[in-house]
């Protein structure tokens, strides 16, 4: 399959390939299963997740790709104080399919060049990013068996079909993760390659989880909107109400009135504690009250 040098198209490419390499020795880690790597797969969608909130960060007129000029003018919310040259190049390390954009999968790609190459700044990232960066690396670097940065067809097979967790088979997903692995189809998947590939798996399974939020979401307005056409509802029959009471009140007679007020004795007093009394001052000084008007009304 060639050097590992002679793969690297980019500086940056050359310098992460390398540092995957010093990762498998330095990192000393235990065997790993491909059913191991799924059991963690919830933990990577809140890494992947946080991700995206980034790029919508930088995706300035939501097209849903990230260009050349949108990067190299936001990259400072990422932490990246890099001169221009740098900034293209890690531009170009994140552009796998060289379309001259970063789409929302490819994005993570600057996370890793961070991760991997700046400690600095890698201690900065979320502790999600972080979390699911390592996860990555960790499962890249148990099944090359060869350690030379690359994962050749019998390695991506032997992990893939290894299990040491019963209960659950891997065959479909086996099948699926390596169609998905090899984009440029040359037998060989590179750590980008299985990261973008782990990446499209996990928000396939888990990205259903933002449409429950959005369906909350949905819910909770309607509920508002409900709340708000009965407190509308209630204000206009309140209005009503009052217009009722000026119309019966300007309709009625002060000497009949004054008679139904005088021998309602103490009937009103107890109509008064369970019907609302709303006082009125009229022009021949006597008081008037909701429970009266109704029945005058009703006459």
């Amino acid at each position: 399959m060639g050097s590992c040098q002679s793969r690297a198209t980019n500086p940056i490419d050359a310098a992460l390939l390398q540092a995957l390499i010093q990762a498998k020795k330095d990192r000393h880690l235990k065997g790993l299963t491909f059913n191991e790597l799924l059991l963690k797969f919830p933990k990577m969608a809140a890494g992947f997740r946080k991700v995206r909130k980034y790029f919508d960060m930088l995706d300035l007129n939501g097209d849903r790709v990230i260009d050349m000029r949108e990067f190299t003018s936001q990259a400072h919310k990422l932490g990246l104080d890099m001169s221009l040259q740098d900034l293209t190049n890690v531009f170009d390390a994140a552009d796998i399919d060289h379309s001259t954009k970063i789409d929302v999968f490819e994005f993570v790609l600057v996370f890793v060049v961070v991760h991997l190459l700046s400690p600095e700044r890698a201690a900065a990232l979320p502790p999600e990013i972080r979390t699911t960066l390592e996860i990555v690396e960790d499962a890249f670097c148990c099944f090359d068996a060869s350690a030379d940065g690359y994962l050749e067809k019998e390695e991506v097979q032997t992990a893939l079909c290894t299990t040491n967790t019963p209960g659950r088979t891997t065959k479909a997903l086996s099948d699926k993760l390596f169609a998905q692995l090899d984009f440029d189809g040359s037998g060989g998947i590179s750590f980008k390659e299985f990261l973008i590939g782990l990446e499209k798996m996990v928000m396939e399974e888990f990205d259903d989880e933002d449409g429950e939020e959005d369906e909350e979401a949905a819910a909770a307005r309607r509920d508002e909107e409900a709340r708000l056409l009965a407190a509308t509802r209630m204000k206009r029959q309140q209005q009503q109400a009052r217009q009722q009471q000026q119309q019966s009140r300007s309709s009625s007679g002060s000497g009949g009135h004054g008679q139904k007020h005088s021998s309602s004795g103490g009937g009103h007093a107890r109509a008064s504690q369970q019907e609302s009394f709303v006082p009125d001052i009229t022009n021949q000084g006597t008081v008037t009250c909701h429970c009266c008007q109704l029945r005058l009304r009703k006459q």
